[in-house]
């Protein structure tokens, strides 16, 4: 082990996550609806859950982005370009 490899191995560690509504974009909390709810959200629906200004609207925007996502196989294709 080289001198900056045992540097490295010594560092505090953190642990790094992504919060799943801010790794999904609007357009693709839309592309999810239209596949699989009764009643897609709009581009311009899902946009406004994205700027919420209080916690409530925050849980609002988690809420819609679980609930596309509640299934494994509807995040095959997500994200996009993968």
């Amino acid at each position: 082990m080289t001198a900056i490899e045992a540097f490295i191995r010594r560092l505090p560690k953190a642990e790094l996550h992504l919060h799943l509504e801010g790794a999904i974009l609007p357009s693709t909390l839309v592309e999810l609806s239209a596949r699989h709810d009764a009643h897609p959200l709009t581009l311009p629906e899902a946009e406004a859950l994205y700027r919420f200004t209080d916690f409530t609207g925050f849980l609002d925007a988690f809420r819609a982005v679980c609930l596309a996502a509640r299934r494994p196989r509807r995040l095959t294709n997500w994200p996009p370009g993968a």
